[in-house]
């Protein structure tokens, strides 16, 4: 499952299949394993709010993301609109699809991934996101 980039796939296999001494060895040491939290960035432009939160699974190779771009007084995290996708990761891109789409799609490439940040970037936007608090 990681080398196939589902990575909470691999994570949930390598937990439930080795020994839990030795399955936390290999989960705190694989960094792509930092990934499964939740994330979330604003991004202030004068007025203007760009607001953006992943959060990958631990069971799921699934994304839910909540987007907002526009007036800043008008941000409610609490009302976005949340969207599930389907992933796995090649070569730091992250590929995704709707439940009801075919085919994975170049979503993200991934720049830096510590325990505390996720870096991660479009062709047209840099996103520096933290833990999500």
């Amino acid at each position: 499952s990681l080398a196939d980039g589902f990575i909470s796939s691999a994570y949930n296999n390598i937990y439930l299949s080795k020994p839990k001494e030795e399955a936390k060895d290999v989960l705190e040491t694989e960094n792509i394993f930092n990934l499964l939290n939740s994330w979330e960035t604003t991004i202030k432009n004068g007025k203007t709010c760009t607001y953006l939160s992943l959060n990958f699974l631990k069971g799921a190779d699934r994304i839910y993301r909540q987007y907002y771009k526009g007036n800043c007084s008008s941000l409610d995290k609490t009302k976005l609109d949340v969207i599930i996708y389907d992933y796995y990761i090649s070569d730091n891109v992250i590929y995704a699809k709707k439940e009801k789409e075919t085919e994975y799609k170049e979503l993200y490439t991934i720049t830096s991934l510590s325990d505390e940040s996720l870096n991660i970037k479009t062709s047209k936007t840099k996103y520096n996101l933290k833990l999500r608090e």
